[in-house]
């Protein structure tokens, strides 16, 4: 888990919080079987590998370890503060500043 999450790092630039998720292949299609959020280092596991809830854990991520948005993702974390009902807040706004 920790090497893709490294590859990820140096290949695409990833950072943290993000959710890390393996796929079993069979034939021609594929299974989605684990999902974590990947917050700090530690990985949050994901029950029966639940998208929803995935994003819902790494959206709270942000709010519980006072962290700032991607600038590249503001857009999106935007998108799920009015999803959500969340007041905007400065997080969302940071891309705008740079």
């Amino acid at each position: 888990m920790f090497a893709a999450l490294e590859a990820l790092k140096k290949e695409k630039g990833v950072t943290q919080p993000c959710i890390l998720a393996f796929t079993q292949t069979k034939s021609i299609r594929w299974k989605l079987c684990d999902l974590f959020v990947i917050v700090d280092a530690v990985p949050i596991a994901i029950s029966d590998a639940n998208v929803s809830v995935s994003v819902e854990t790494l959206f709270a991520s942000f709010f519980a370890y006072n962290l700032s948005y991607p600038s590249s993702l503001c857009g999106m974390y935007s998108l799920l503060e009015m999803l959500f009902g969340v007041s905007p807040t400065i997080k969302s706004t940071s891309a705008d500043n740079n």
